[in-house]
């Protein structure tokens, strides 16, 4: 069947909340689990409560999710969320451990998800589709990203293996920490960009699309530009590049272009 808890009520379960069935769950007050959450074949909603996956910091739990809904609320999570489908339309935290995103994870266009401090793995899509992901201290792996909305990047993100950043109209990635890269970065579409971009020895800054700097922006690492058209949307929007950069059949209108190795 299914588990409702209601707004003003708090439950914990000492052991095991196990549904290997098609069965649901509704939070909209408390749950805490010390050991794991399994809803494999079913589907877990978090409406406007809080779900602590692992209040017992011993040993790590696992949640296993057929679908995660995320309307309002905090998911501290000390292990790991493993699920074929995220879809968030509210205001969301999820708050350290992992999350193995298997299939698409969607941050509809009134949907706020926040990340902290987590690490994010699998081949799904991530999707804002005209709404706002945070990242703080967050580690993604081989990562592909369809950004309709706005990215903030606080701190640090560390883009593991192959990443794309997919950009459409009005698609905002604004970084105000440091984004780390040890393969390549591809940023095609129509995105505003900002913020500083290292790249390991190996790694390299694919750009294809139209980029607006909506501030300055620095590379560490080589930019290879192709069909790009890259421009600055305020006089004080400058590119700085530490490595080689090159550009084939592409426009720059930059008030600005330093090459810090010459």
């Amino acid at each position: 069947g299914s588990l409702t808890i209601s707004p003003n009520a708090k439950m914990t379960i000492l052991g095991d909340l196990v549904a290997p069935i098609q069965n649901s769950a509704l939070i909209s007050g408390s749950l805490s689990v010390l050991g794991k959450i399994d809803l494999t074949q079913g589907s877990l909603t978090l409406a406007q409560g809080s779900v602590s996956a692992n209040v017992n910091t011993k040993s790590a739990s696992t949640l296993n999710l057929q679908e995660l809904d995320l309307v309002t609320g905090t998911i501290q999570n000390l292990g790991t969320i493993v699920t074929k489908m995220v879809n968030v339309s509210g205001n969301v935290n999820i708050l350290g451990g992992s999350l193995q995103n298997l299939q698409d994870m969607i941050v509809n266009r009134v949907g706020n998800l926040n990340l902290k401090s987590t690490s994010v793995s699998g081949n799904g899509k991530l999707s804002i589709l005209g709404g706002t992901l945070g990242l703080n201290q967050v580690i993604y792996a081989q990562p592909v990203i369809y950004n309709g909305g706005y990215i903030l990047v606080n701190q640090g993100l560390s883009l593991l293996g192959k990443s794309v950043l997919e950009g459409a109209d009005g698609s905002v990635f604004q970084n105000l920490g440091e984004i780390s890269v040890d393969s390549s970065l591809d940023i095609m579409g129509t995105v505003g960009i900002s913020g500083n971009f290292s790249a390991t020895s190996s790694g390299i800054f694919n750009l294809k699309g139209i980029h607006n700097l909506i501030a300055p922006a620095l590379f560490n690492g080589p930019i290879a530009a192709t069909n790009a058209n890259i421009t600055a949307s305020t006089s004080t929007s400058n590119l700085r590049v530490n490595g080689d950069m090159t550009l084939t059949s592409s426009i720059l209108n930059l008030p600005m272009l330093s090459n810090l190795n010459k």
